[in-house]
């Protein structure tokens, strides 16, 4: 009856647990009479289970919070140990919808259930990502434990970026599309002086990391950046791009003046459709545009209207939809918008370009347009 484990349970003890008869209490001790004198771990650490699995416990209610702090106290270890169907606390809690106090407390006191599977083969933060919001469930809650157990099982550590063991909560939620994954994500990155009271300041800052998350692989050897969804990679963009939408090319810069510096880039923010393009700018539905068409938008994609129309300026030709795309695509590339950035030291010097741009035709096969996006004089 007695085992070399760390935490002996015996047969007497489960007797005792699930309120056996005197006699098989008996039958048992006369067994092994020394089992009397080994600790029942079901009177220490399996309290927090019984606690917690007990339908009528209410944990909204001082009283029951106040016993489940009691013996979080009593036995710090409690948090850390599997019932006898193989649940760990905080596992019990969240399969049954407990308070988030009650869910937080637990994972405070033993993380790396967080880290663990539940008995469905998810990680508890998936629990929370696939939760629908209910009354038991606000969006506040969810999003809260998921911040919590994302911020607990991060893929680099938040001291210097380096790769540490992680169970791919990360990649979980980069690559949901769902408000609570995307809040999670967004929460962990935040920067310290930009979080609020209610925030965790260990579970924030990892923004400053970004680079080395966005190249943290899960088991599959997938990057987070290529699994990130629309929603993640919005976030994301925002430390990990210029402006949050610019990628900077590497390797010195294409331009530079004592008060300015020219460089290449690419557009991430969206991909450009040119079938759309042409459709917005085909007033009259007939499948072509003419030159007057052409030239407001082949401006607005940096492109020189003469590139489409060959013809003198009174010419009335037109160009179809196809051939439209094939040369925006030959001439722009079939990817990210290919852009320049100019970076100006001083305010007057780029508004006065910014003037010279607005009073002046420009030709575009000599000046680099200006996108329709360029930042306004008060950003």
């Amino acid at each position: 009856f007695s085992t070399n484990c760390d935490e002996c349970i015996l047969p007497l003890h489960i007797a005792n647990e699930d309120e056996r008869s005197e006699e098989v209490k008996k039958a048992l001790l006369d067994a092994y009479p020394c089992a009397e004198e080994v600790e029942n771990p079901f009177e220490t650490t399996h309290q927090l289970h019984k606690l917690l699995e007990n339908e009528q416990s209410e944990f909204d209610h001082h009283e029951d919070f106040d016993d489940l702090i009691e013996i979080n106290n009593k036995y710090p270890e409690a948090a850390g140990k599997r019932g006898r169907d193989g649940r760990l606390p905080l596992h019990i809690a969240i399969d049954r919808i407990l308070p988030v106090n009650v869910t937080s407390g637990l994972l405070f006191a033993y993380p790396q259930a967080g880290k663990e599977k539940m008995e469905d083969g998810r990680l508890p933060i998936e629990v929370f990502d696939d939760q629908k919001v209910t009354d038991d469930w606000p969006q506040e809650y969810l999003t809260q434990m998921a911040k919590l157990l994302l911020g607990n099982d991060m893929p680099v550590s938040i001291e210097d970026g380096t790769p540490k063991e992680h169970s791919g909560s990360w990649h979980i939620c980069i690559s949901s599309s769902t408000e609570t994954a995307t809040s999670a994500v967004r929460g962990v990155l935040l920067e310290f002086e930009n979080i609020s009271d209610d925030d965790s300041d260990d579970l924030c800052g990892f923004g400053k990391h970004i680079h080395a998350l966005a190249e943290a692989r899960d088991a599959k050897g997938r990057t987070a950046l290529g699994l990130a969804s629309k929603e993640s990679l919005e976030v994301i963009y925002e430390y990990l791009l210029f402006c949050g939408r610019y990628k900077l090319q590497s390797g010195p810069p294409e331009h530079r003046t004592a008060t300015s510096v020219v460089l290449r880039a690419q557009d991430l923010a969206e991909q450009v459709d040119y079938g759309v393009i042409f459709d917005k700018a085909d007033d009259n539905g007939n499948g072509k545009l003419d030159r007057k068409e052409l030239k407001a938008i082949a401006i607005s994609i940096g492109l020189d209207p003469d590139l489409f129309l060959k013809g003198s300026e009174e010419s009335d030709e037109s160009i179809s939809k196809g051939e439209f795309v094939s040369i925006c695509k030959r001439h722009l590339g079939d990817g990210p918008l290919e852009v320049v950035i100019k970076l100006m030291q001083k305010k007057d010097q780029w508004e006065r370009e910014c003037n010279a741009r607005t009073k002046n035709t420009l030709h575009s096969k000599y000046v680099v347009s200006a996108l329709s996006n360029v930042p306004s004089d008060t950003e």
